[in-house]
């Protein structure tokens, strides 16, 4: 049996960062979106033939995710509010921008160390303190369940 917890990852009216990680790989993704079907819909888009999750993977790992037992997919809801959820995207990828750097610079301290697999585009909007703030949220959300 396959177990999978999805919570509210779905939610039309949200965004969300999200970081899919494989402690047995020690590989990590860092996404961000504002699909009406979440973190959820968004996945379908990285698993398919040529989605950037399985790419990515691959050309770091040459083996398919298929091959991979231990995917987690960690989604991070971002304020109800119009900066983060509209279809303008930058607030959104200013977030996942200081997600990903944050976390390289974290990666050495963690158990087990892990090499980021995902790309991701500055913004002008990186230096918001509010950005700054919700990106810090997530990365010390994300390393208490990533160092248990």
């Amino acid at each position: 049996m396959i177990l999978t917890y999805i919570s509210n990852i779905f939610n039309r009216e949200r965004a969300y960062i999200y970081i899919w990680f494989t402690r047995d790989y020690k590989s990590i993704y860092v996404g961000q979106t504002n699909s009406e079907c979440g973190t959820l819909g968004r996945a379908y888009a990285h698993v398919k033939s040529h989605g950037t999750l399985r790419d990515r993977f691959y050309d770091t790992e040459g083996i398919s995710i298929e091959n991979v037992v231990d995917w987690h997919l960690a989604s991070f809801c971002l304020p109800d509010k119009k900066k983060y959820t509209s279809v303008e995207s930058s607030f959104r990828l200013a977030v996942e921008y200081l997600v990903q750097v944050k976390l390289n610079e974290v990666r050495s301290t963690t158990t087990p160390k892990f090499r980021i697999i995902s790309n991701v585009t500055y913004t002008d909007y990186c230096s918001n303190k509010e950005v700054i703030r919700i990106s810090d949220n997530i990365i010390n959300e994300f390393l208490l369940a990533f160092n248990r």
